[in-house]
């Protein structure tokens, strides 16, 4: 057996995994076009290869990752001081609440003077995960900037202004935002790394005797708060019409 073959077979495997986890939450019809994924199919008489575009199939989160990294290469190659920059939240008990918040103060720094005069453009990516220690979320943002002038601390605190919570929602005190800026010109495959599939979603489990309740729990709470959410941001000079209109799925979202 050579190694195309071996690869295609061990990704039917987690595409078979990935459709058992959805079906026992059931979502049936996301299942079945996960299964179905990357078949050979005809369409009046000519093969086709379908596809379901979902970021939660094994299959297709890898070339949406690859799609998306592509784009993100593109758009910085017009950035004349690229930075990476890191912005989170305090951990909460519910991913959808942790990114309604996030998703409102986000809204706000983009529309901040300050952050425009900052920065000619850039591009956010979304991270999510599951801390097991805290049973909570963990939501994150990677941007790469291209700055003009940028005040980190200044920045830093009104994000903390911004995302201030209160009530029972979430975890421990809130942290300060010291996270450093990193210069992306030394950092080699940035792209890759802030657009890989397993920020956006867990890989499937490695067999069915493997799966569990808190893994079930964990990718349902991801299907329904991700589903049609927009997992690339760009704006400015980061802007480009695909990545605009491509790095969200089709109708529907994370399906």
């Amino acid at each position: 057996m050579n190694k195309k073959m071996s690869n295609q077979i061990y990704d039917n495997e987690k595409q078979f995994i990935r459709g058992y986890e959805l079906s026992s939450l059931n979502h049936f019809k996301l299942a079945y076009r996960i299964s179905r994924c990357g078949k050979t199919e005809f369409f009046k008489g000519y093969p086709h290869k379908s596809s379901c575009k979902s970021r939660l199939c094994p299959l297709c989160s890898i070339s949406i990752s690859r799609r998306n990294s592509f784009l993100i290469k593109f758009a910085i190659r017009r950035f004349s001081n690229p930075i990476l920059y890191l912005i989170t939240l305090p951990p909460f008990f519910r991913l959808s609440q942790a990114l309604s918040l996030f998703r409102s103060a986000l809204s706000k720094l983009l529309r901040l003077r300050l952050f425009k005069d900052s920065v000619r453009g850039g591009i956010s990516s979304l991270e999510t995960k599951y801390n097991q220690d805290l049973n909570s979320w963990e939501v994150h943002c990677h941007f790469i900037l291209d700055v003009k002038k940028f005040d980190v601390k200044q920045i830093n605190e009104i994000w903390s202004e911004y995302t201030k919570i209160s009530g029972t929602n979430w975890h421990g005190e809130f942290r300060e935002h010291n996270d450093p800026i990193v210069d992306i010109r030394n950092s080699k495959n940035l792209a890759n790394y802030i657009s890989k599939p397993d920020t956006w979603c867990p890989p499937p489990a490695y067999s069915i005797e493997n799966i569990s309740k808190e893994s079930l729990d964990i990718l349902d709470e991801i299907y329904r708060s991700l589903k049609g959410k927009k997992i690339l941001i760009a704006f400015g000079n980061g802007r480009l019409k695909k990545l605009k209109n491509k790095n969200n799925e089709s109708k529907g979202g994370a399906k």
